[in-house]
C-alpha cells in the first residue's frame, strides 16, 4: 500500500486556533513543528513567489518527524514568465535549493498557467532537462484543456510525471489524476 500525505498550503496557525495543536504558541515552537503535530506534509507554495536559501529548506526538513513531506511548488519564473522556455539554469538553481530538504522531499509541483497550451516540443525539451537530474517526485497541474490529451498523458507518463486533480475542476478530466500512475496528486482550491 502507497503512503497517503495530507497537508495544507502553508502552515500558518492562526492563535485562535493554536489549542489545537500539541505545542502552545508560548512553547518556543515554530509554527511548522506545531502544524506537523497534526498534518504529514506541506505543500510550500512561496517558492512559486521567490527563492528560499538551502539551508531555509534544511531547517524546515529538521524541525519535522522522519515521515513528513513537502510538496515545492516550482517558480513562477519557470512556469509563468518563461512558460516553460529556455529555463534550464532556473530549474537547476530551484533543484539545488530545494535539496536542503533531503528525504523530506515529496513532490515538486508545476502549476501551469491557465492560458498555457500543451505542445509537445517545448513540453518535452522542459521535462528532458528536469529528467536529465532530477529524480524525484513530480505532479504537473495544467490548467489549459489541450493537455487532457492522449497525446500530453503519453508525455508525462514517459517522463514519470504524475498530472495534478484539482477540485474545483475547470473541465471534467482536470478532477482526475492523469499522468504517470505512480503519483496521485489531489489539490482542492476550494469555492471559486
Amino acid at each position: 500500500m502507497s503512503a497517503i500525505f495530507v497537508g495544507t498550503s502553508g502552515w500558518a496557525i492562526r492563535r485562535e486556533h493554536g489549542s489545537l495543536y500539541d505545542s502552545p504558541f508560548d512553547s518556543g515552537a515554530s509554527h511548522l513543528a506545531r502544524y506537523a503535530t497534526r498534518f504529514n506534509a506541506v505543500e510550500i507554495n512561496s517558492s512559486f513567489y521567490r527563492p528560499h536559501r538551502q539551508t531555509t529548506y534544511a531547517r524546515w526538513a529538521m524541525s519535522v518527524p522522519t515521515a513528513f513531506r513537502f510538496a515545492v511548488k516550482a517558480p513562477k519564473r519557470i512556469t509563468h514568465e518563461k512558460k516553460l522556455r529556455d529555463c534550464g539554469d532556473e530549474w537547476s538553481a530551484f533543484r539545488d535549493e530545494i535539496s536542503g530538504l533531503g528525504e523530506k522531499l515529496g513532490v515538486v509541483l508545476v502549476q501551469l498557467p491557465p492560458k498555457l497550451a500543451f505542445d509537445k516540443a517545448m513540453a518535452g525539451a522542459f521535462l528532458a532537462v528536469v529528467r536529465s537530474d532530477f529524480t524525484g517526485l513530480i505532479a504537473c497541474e495544467p490548467r489549459h484543456a489541450s493537455w487532457f490529451t492522449a497525446e500530453a498523458e503519453d508525455l508525462l507518463t514517459a517522463y514519470r510525471i504524475g498530472r495534478v486533480a484539482a477540485d474545483p475542476a475547470f473541465i471534467p478530466d482536470a478532477a482526475i489524476c492523469g499522468g504517470w500512475p505512480g503519483i496521485a496528486y489531489w489539490r482542492l482550491h476550494g469555492s471559486p
